[in-house]
């Protein structure tokens, strides 16, 4: 593995749900309701070699993310295991954030004790609203008292840290029912929170559903989008990047690597990493995960260079996502002179409503930000 240049982030995936949501296309594998520990254990072994494969040369890790799937579901002798393992070969102490996904039905006393003392800092709940109407239709198996007894569990073992996912603009559900969930979150005091709107993926249940006219979808993001804005920002929140909103000193060190096109280290099924200006993608098949690893191989399933003109595209469409954008002068020493020239004259279509350029920085507006794809298409086709 090539070595990079300074810290970077870890990554590893758990790729394992209960259920897999309708909505959803990331690479999981939905254990029909069942603990299936056999399975757990195999892949969690192979996520170890991993380990050792990838971070035997690491420089320096800041930021751990424990992502999924469901983490929370591998049960907590393999969770220790698993940081156990992971501390030959980073400094737990020392990290900057450290954070586990978990669905709110997980969130037990125990698991809330053992979190806490295995250095993990940070919990991402999988709330997404506080309507059990809207988490029916979600296929969510938490409901809102569910949501929020996690939550009070988690800060009654003095974790604080903690993100709630939201998702809106969800066909069936109300704006009534985005407000109230917002509004519990911040009554529980919650520094930071995740809003997405919901996007229909191809392959999935809810594509189907939606091509065969049984799910009608609702449209409302942009006003939805408007008043999530509103509602968190007059509580205190900064709008950070463009689905996240933290509390002062409670934004996502590690996600704020991704956006600043830091480097970070993958482990596990489908997982992507960075280094050394290379981007890879782990095998999405467990059987061929599987071989890789056990035979002492890297589990690379696809490699490339990032060169300048990716670069470039991914500097304005990463830097767009962000509250204070991205630097001209980054830009310029990608693509030179001439084309800077260009693309300033691009960035002037959109200066004032959409976009805003102030010391050097080209800054998204809340409208930039809801355009945002329309943008970075035609700032990157210079």
């Amino acid at each position: 593995m090539n070595k990079g240049s300074g810290e970077v982030g870890l990554y590893i995936h758990i790729p394992f749900c209960r259920r897999k949501c309708i909505y959803c296309d990331f690479t999981v594998i939905d254990t029909g309701n069942k603990d299936k520990l056999p399975l757990f254990e195999e892949y969690m072994n192979c996520v170890g070699v991993e380990m050792s494969l990838r971070l035997s040369d690491c420089q320096k890790v800041r930021t751990v993310y424990i992502g999924g799937g469901t983490p929370s579901l591998i049960g907590l002798e393999l969770l220790t295991k698993l940081v156990e393992n992971l501390s030959k070969y980073v400094d737990i102490a020392s990290l900057s954030e450290f954070t586990i996904e978990a669905n709110p039905e997980d969130v037990t006393d125990d698991f809330a004790k053992v979190v806490e003392k295995l250095g993990i800092n940070r919990v991402s709940l999988g709330v997404q609203s506080m309507s059990d109407g809207v988490l029916n239709f979600l296929s969510r198996r938490n409901t809102r008292s569910i949501n929020e007894r996690a939550i009070k569990i988690l800060q009654d073992v003095g974790i604080t840290n903690i993100n709630c996912d939201v998702i809106f603009d969800v066909p069936s559900s109300t704006t009534a029912d985005l407000v109230e969930t917002l509004e519990r979150l911040v009554r529980f005091n919650i520094p930071h929170i995740s809003a997405y709107g919901l996007t229909i993926e191809r392959f999935t249940p809810l594509s189907v559903f939606v091509e065969k006219g049984l799910v009608v979808p609702r449209d409302n993001f942009q006003e939805e989008f408007i008043l999530v804005h509103r509602l968190l920002t007059e509580n205190g929140f900064i709008h950070y990047e463009i689905s996240n909103y933290a509390k002062e000193g409670f934004e996502s060190k590690h996600n704020m690597m991704y956006w600043s096109k830091s480097e970070y280290v993958g482990l596990g099924l489908g997982a992507c990493g960075f280094v050394g200006n290379r981007r890879y993608q782990n095998e999405i098949s467990f059987k061929k995960y599987k071989e890789k690893v056990l035979g002492k191989m890297l589990p690379t399933m696809m490699e490339e260079e990032i060169d300048v003109v990716k670069s470039y595209e991914e500097t304005v469409m990463l830097g767009i996502r962000k509250r204070d954008g991205f630097s001209v002068e980054d830009v310029r020493k990608l693509v030179g002179e001439e084309r800077v020239r260009k693309f300033l004259q691009k960035v002037e279509l959109f200066k004032g409503e959409y976009l805003k350029v102030f010391d050097g920085r080209v800054i998204p507006t809340l409208k930039g930000w809801i355009f945002s794809d329309y943008i970075v298409r035609e700032l990157t086709s210079v």
